[in-house]
């Protein structure tokens, strides 16, 4: 019917984007004109695209295979062209591995010197033993689905038994794959692993620390690919795949060149640091500005560009640098009132932080967190309040006379939303089901023959 041309657009279309930077022309188009798409990490994973389409087509065919809806001609003929076709390919790669492929990786050219051909050769004779297996494997499931849709056709098998004997080979295909990836040595038992890492003598001595928040930089390994300083600190560092980039760019110009004054905003107050021939030791940094303080002036500047190189050039305990976005909280006031005036963090989450400060004049306050407005609201005594960046990365706020108590809380507008929805959409499609197995047990009831009759 009409539902294979667009099911086929669909799959051809998500196929040509997942070849990404193999065919640019495409993917510019996408990446210059539809909102979103340039926030693929990999296009590759537009394939689940055609992992959709295809079963949806199968899916469609076998229910008019089910309901005899094709003449026996025209359905002998796409059933020989489909056996022709899926069994015929993969025979061919079983029996013909090397007919199509060389077998060879990039990474083999660095093996092949040194007396090292003979691992290559294991290599390449492995990669087709691989192709061969699986193509045994899937012509013998090709066969067992080919059979089941012949007899269910043919009315030697029901409806039901049709569709459990297709649903019982697809569960062993998929578990069969699954099992390569998550395996039984995958599955241990939660005492077995009581400690991912074990602590040095360093991290024992910065856990004695037991003020309410700050910042380690662990230096004895790439700060921003190891995950080791998390596991027991709050780190500066550590890795994840989609990081903030404004933190990364801070990260590559100014971190990794060990500026102190950025340091000591981000309350990096300790150091992990190698020790030739002994163990790594904690360090403290006592320039280490805490999680907020007031300063005494701002720099207002033109650009971000020139916002992070200002941060090469100041000192973060008593001026900010200000992007001129953000001009309008700061323009035309005076910040150096009070010198007394403070600031702590009285309590923390990862979703809700609160400060309480003393202040005799309006001052301006950094706080030692990234900034981040698709998420974070800040709020002064439970009101709303405006807060804005400062410093390339950090919050701002400015703070009115007195004593009072700031907090910020996480409360994403799209993750809020999209939680009512997803739970919207559950409610009615449990409510969907429920009615659709009411409604097909009161046409099995309607359909029984009366004690009467």
């Amino acid at each position: 019917g009409r539902d294979r041309w667009w099911i086929l657009a669909v799959s051809i279309l998500a196929v040509m984007l997942s070849w990404g930077k193999n065919f640019m022309g495409l993917t510019n188009l996408f990446l210059d004109y539809f909102p979103g798409y340039n926030k693929f990490r990999d296009v590759t994973t537009l394939l689940v695209i055609v992992q959709f389409t295809f079963p949806l087509l199968a899916v469609i065919t076998f229910q008019k295979v089910i309901d005899a809806d094709f003449k026996k001609p025209e359905f002998i003929k796409a059933f020989k062209y489909a056996i022709y076709v899926a069994g015929g390919l993969t025979l061919l790669f079983a029996l013909l591995p090397g007919a199509f492929f060389d077998f060879s990786a990039p990474s083999d050219a660095q093996y092949s010197g040194g007396g090292m051909q003979p691992f290559v050769d294991a290599l390449v004779s492995d990669r087709k033993m691989l192709l061969r297996n699986d193509s045994f494997r899937s012509l013998i499931f090709v066969s067992l689905a080919a059979l089941v849709v012949y007899y269910t056709y043919a009315k030697k098998i029901k409806a039901n038994y049709a569709i459990a004997g297709i649903g019982l080979i697809l569960l062993i295909d998929l578990w069969g794959v699954g099992k390569r990836y998550v395996n039984d040595d995958d599955f241990v038992r939660k005492q077995q692993v009581k400690e991912a890492y074990q602590p040095t003598q360093a991290d024992l001595a910065i856990m004695n620390d037991t003020t309410m928040d700050y910042r380690v930089l662990d230096l004895t390994s790439s700060p921003f690919q190891s995950s080791r300083a998390s596991y027991f600190h709050k780190s500066i560092g550590g890795y994840h795949g989609a990081k903030l980039r404004r933190y990364q760019d801070l990260y590559d110009r100014l971190i990794s060149r060990n500026n102190m004054d950025v340091l000591d905003m981000l309350n990096t107050k300790y150091f992990i640091v190698p020790v030739k021939d002994g163990p790594p030791e904690a360090r403290i940094n006592t320039g280490a500005l805490g999680n907020a303080w007031f300063v005494r002036s701002y720099r207002i500047v033109d650009s971000p560009d020139q916002e992070i190189d200002a941060l090469n050039d100041f000192d973060p305990s008593r001026e900010a640098i200000v992007d001129k976005r953000f001009s309008q909280f700061v323009e035309g006031k005076d910040f150096s009132g009070d010198s007394a005036a403070s600031i702590e963090l009285t309590s923390y989450g990862p979703e809700v932080l609160t400060y309480s400060y003393q202040s005799d004049v309006e001052g301006l306050a950094v706080f030692s967190e990234i900034y981040y407005d698709k998420g974070w609201h800040a709020a002064i005594d439970g009101q709303p309040a405006p807060h804005f960046r400062v410093n390339y990365v950090l919050r701002a706020m400015v703070l009115p006379a007195g004593s009072h108590q700031v907090s910020f809380e996480f409360k994403p507008k799209a993750y809020t939303i999209g939680r009512k929805i997803v739970r919207t959409d559950s409610i009615l499609l449990l409510l969907l089901a429920l009615g659709t197995l009411y409604r097909e047990f009161r046409k099995s009831r309607m359909k029984q023959p009366s004690g009467d009759e």
